[in-house]
């Protein structure tokens, strides 16, 4: 089964018509090794024999043009040489993926040294070339874990990793295509198929594997591990057509050549600012979440940013890794239908696995989850300008940014139904940058798109304080988006005061002394 394109998705939908709701201490798949060993043999040559008749007939296409000498060379016609190369190339996945499937079935793994020489035999990662797996080694150190991992969640995963020639036709994964709007629909049973081949270090060309984690035991480093092995354990006791439900994947992309925000007529939407609270709780709203360009690109390495801390907690949303692994200036992408299945405390280095998770966010029909969270990478203002503002305000960034902002809240056929877009200020304001710019730059992009917006400030009563007496005079006066993008593109060209309030100052000083109240009264003279 390949990745669906859009207009497949209603007929994949029509296949799984039933969801299964989670039961409370469901029993452990058995899996019969014995019998999944004999048919393999048979397995590697009926799908090797699909293979090679596929490449035959392109072959025989080729031959009779150039003689019965057989030399592939020969193969002048453009269209014959590329239907040759993709053959080959399909033929060569097929083979890697009956390797991995025969090395890792071809016996009981009791050890992590057991594990680790088992994956030498077909892993390209040079990670895992040298030394001891560490991290496993760290994660498992209870013996109760231990024996679980060995016992149940191993033969698991590895059962899932075996399903790569079943769930993708000859192996191979769909891609978005980079620099316009796409979306591929997975099934979780193929989502989970590519997180166990990741997890097992099995991708050609070791993209994207777990090696670095392998060897690491930082301890930030090991709990990512925990959270994977967490989401296989809770598949294992599951049957390998489930979890029911798909994965979307969504590139949007502003394809006008310049945001016209500043001449919007829109009026200014509520905007609310919540004190307590976390983005992630938020089902009926879009989520906004801050990223990088390489979304989730700290994930295997040493890094931690709000991206990859939800990818933790909803697993399945790593297959991005692989399909939509960068968002260039004009792009975002949107996922839909991510469980979660832990619960996470810290950042950074102090990240930890914080227990089981319960998704009990609503479903659609055929098991997908309803959750869709917008990735955007906002601009981050250069290291060596001294003046976040100024670097920020420049019309080149500023544009950036209200274009990543129209396509992520633009109204889509998967997000639609959401009213609202939830963001979290503490992730943006990880970004750095100013936070009153990038709030009104959020407003302005919402109102535009017909949505509320709803911030989330983790206790930053000043902000609230600010930002909700702002909000009030503006709505009271029917400030629109346009207006509201005009003055903070003039504040670009002003030395602002120093310090928190700068921005919305200048914005209040905007507007006529007639509307002035004793809210502006307040904010003017706050430091």
């Amino acid at each position: 089964m390949v990745g669906l394109q859009i207009d497949q998705t209603d007929k994949f939908r029509q296949k799984q018509q039933k969801a299964v709701e989670p039961v409370s201490k469901p029993k452990p798949v058995e899996v019969d090794r014995t019998t999944e060993k004999l048919s393999l043999s048979q397995e590697i040559r009926e799908t090797l024999k699909t293979v090679e008749k596929e490449q035959q007939v392109v072959e025989e296409s080729a031959f009779a043009s150039i003689g019965s000498d057989g030399d592939n060379s020969k193969i002048k016609d453009p269209v014959t040489q590329i239907a040759h190369k993709k053959q080959m190339q399909n033929k060569t996945l097929v083979q890697h993926w009956m390797k991995v499937k025969e090395v890792l079935e071809s016996g009981p793994i009791n050890s992590v040294k057991e594990l680790h020489d088992r994956i030498l035999q077909y892993t390209e990662d040079s990670y895992l070339k040298g030394g001891v797996c560490l991290g496993i080694e760290s994660l498992l150190v209870q013996e109760e874990e231990k024996g679980a991992f060995f016992s149940r969640i191993l033969p698991s995963i590895i059962s899932r990793s075996g399903q790569m020639l079943k769930e993708f036709s000859h192996g191979l994964i769909p891609k978005i295509k980079m620099g316009k709007k796409d979306k591929l629909v997975y099934t979780r049973t193929q989502v989970a198929a590519v997180l166990a081949n990741m997890f097992l270090c099995s991708f050609p060309g070791a993209e994207c594997s777990f090696g670095s984690l392998f060897m690491s035991r930082q301890a930030h480093q090991v709990a990512k591990l925990k959270f994977f092995v967490h989401y296989f354990d809770r598949l294992s006791s599951l049957p390998l057509d489930q979890p029911l439900g798909c994965i979307e994947v969504v590139q949007n992309v502003n394809t006008s050549q310049n945001c016209l925000l500043d001449r919007s007529q829109m009026p200014l939407l509520p905007a609310r600012v919540h004190l307590e609270g976390h983005v992630h709780e938020q089902f009926d709203k879009l989520q906004t979440v801050a990223a990088t360009p390489e979304l989730f690109g700290a994930l295997l390495s040493r890094g931690l940013g709000e991206s990859e801390i939800r990818c933790l907690a909803a697993p399945e949303m790593a297959i991005c890794l692989l399909v939509a692994k960068h968002m260039d200036d004009k792009s975002i992408i949107i996922v839909r239908g991510a469980e979660q299945f832990s619960q996470v405390e810290g950042e950074d280095f102090s990240l930890r696995w914080a227990g089981d998770l319960q998704d009990h966010s609503p479903k659609e029909k055929d098991g997908s989850f309803v959750t869709t969270i917008a990735f955007v990478d906002p601009k981050r203002p250069d290291r060596h300008d001294g003046n976040d503002v100024f670097s920020q305000l420049s019309a080149g960034s500023l544009n950036r940014e209200l274009e990543k902002a129209t396509s992520a809240f633009e109204i889509l056929p998967d997000t639609s139904n959401f009213g609202s877009v939830a963001a979290d200020f503490k992730a943006f304001g990880r970004m750095k940058g100013n936070l009153e710019v990038r709030a009104l730059i959020l407003w302005a992009a919402t109102s535009n798109a017909g949505r509320e917006l709803d911030l989330f400030v983790h206790k930053d009563i000043r902000f609230k304080r600010f930002f909700e007496d702002l909000r009030s005079i503006l709505h009271e006066h029917n400030q629109t988006v346009g207006e509201l993008l005009q003055a903070v593109t003039a504040a670009s060209k002003l030395d602002l005061a120093p310090g928190f309030g700068g921005v919305f100052r200048f914005y209040l000083n905007t507007l006529p002394s007639s509307l002035h109240d004793a809210r502006s009264h307040r904010m003017l003279s706050s430091v």
